[in-house]
């Protein structure tokens, strides 16, 4: 099993999933989907699944949700166990007390806003003086009650995401599961409906298992991460964690822009790990390297840093290729050698391009890995 992707902090456990496994048969073959999987969910928390496509993200979501049946494991939401391979138990999605937003809007047509919204009371028999209510409540919580006698067809694809979300909320079920709910909006409307999720959420305080390829929506929206690779949890920690100290070279390069630079150990003391590298010698901490070992540095762009004159201490000199503006920060793609990085900063006046700058890397936002040790 899994065990380094169990756990939640102090959390009480909401849901719990145990060594799942599920393979499909395709024309090429077996697949394995998910491989002896293992996370839990505490009540109240934001859990993040991020992951390129096919790493078995929006598999395992399937399976929380019981749109799909694993091969193997458990899963248990709320002390209840809806899915074991030994004991042959699979309750259906409308048994598990979960809701979904999927990324198609999965909206009725035919229907009115309104009663997409109050489809699942009518299904849970909720009594019919109680519907208006709760749907009009539902659909004010996300600035759509003004739309409730209107089509689908007749809204923007904000406001069906919108009217999705009041569906998945007002039957106050206490997980909501997303697959990838904004990736059909443009950009600053998936900005908004972010921003109005994460107050939503903090609002009702509902348990919430998000797949996302976007590594800056999960860092927006995530208390904790959970990095998917080929059908395992590569890395699970808070977003901090997960951005500051990734466990491998590929949760570093898939949660945000990475520069990596390939180098290797020529001494190692108390306080400090000297490595040679194509852009010249560079100081890590030792973090359990050893001398002639062969490593890469991983440093995030915010943490290369601009020098007037050449730093005492880690000093690279590059021309820049590229400056780009962005509001908040500027971005420049520095030739170092062969290697390029990517430098972003804060400071007033903007760098020419061609121009031989100094850059230095803090050695305290480093993070190193033995190239030969497998933590790819």
């Amino acid at each position: 099993m899994n065990a380094a992707a169990i756990g939640n902090g102090d959390k009480l456990s909401h849901i719990r999933v145990s060594g799942l496994t599920k393979r499909y048969s395709t024309s090429r073959g077996e697949v394995l989907a998910l491989d002896d999987v293992s996370i839990s969910i505490g009540a109240g928390e934001k859990v993040v699944l991020l992951g390129p496509s096919g790493c078995g993200k929006t598999t395992l979501l399937r399976c929380i949700a019981g749109l799909e049946s694993p091969d193997a494991g458990e899963i248990e939401i709320d002390g209840k166990i809806v899915y074991s391979s030994s004991m042959r138990i699979h309750l259906p999605p409308e048994r598990r007390g979960l809701s979904m937003v999927f990324q198609s809007y999965a909206l009725w047509p035919h229907m009115t806003v309104f009663q997409n919204v109050a489809y699942p009371l009518i299904n849970a028999r909720v009594p019919k003086a109680d519907i208006e209510a709760r749907v009009m409540a539902a659909l004010r919580m996300v600035n759509c009650d003004i739309y409730a006698d209107r089509y689908p067809s007749q809204l923007s694809g904000g406001q069906q995401q919108r009217v999705s979300l009041a569906r998945a909320i007002v039957g106050r079920d206490e997980t909501v599961l997303f697959d990838e709910p904004l990736s059909n909006v443009d950009a600053l409307v998936r900005e908004q409906l972010r921003n109005e999720l994460a107050a939503l959420q903090k609002k009702l305080a509902f348990s919430t298992v998000y797949v996302t390829h976007d590594q800056s929506e999960a860092l927006a929206l995530a208390d904790r991460i959970a990095v998917m690779r080929s059908g395992r949890i590569a890395q699970i920690g808070s977003v901090r964690e997960i951005y500051e100290r990734p466990a491998s070279r590929y949760v570093a390069g898939f949660t945000g822009a990475a520069n990596i630079i390939e180098g290797r150990i020529s001494s190692v003391e108390k306080d400090v790990a000297a490595v040679q590298t194509a852009i010249g010698p560079l100081q890590v901490r030792p973090d359990g390297l050893a001398a002639d070992q062969a490593i890469s540095i991983v440093i995030r762009p915010e943490h290369l840093q601009f020098s007037d004159a050449r730093p005492a201490v880690n000093a690279i000199r590059g021309r820049i290729e590229l400056a780009t503006f962005l509001g908040v920060y500027t971005e420049y793609i520095l030739a170092a050698q062969d290697q390029r990085l990517v430098v972003r900063s804060t400071r007033p006046d903007l760098l020419d391009e061609g121009s031989e700058v100094w850059v230095t890397l803090d050695t305290k936002h480093a993070v190193t890995f033995a190239t030969d040790g497998g933590h790819e």
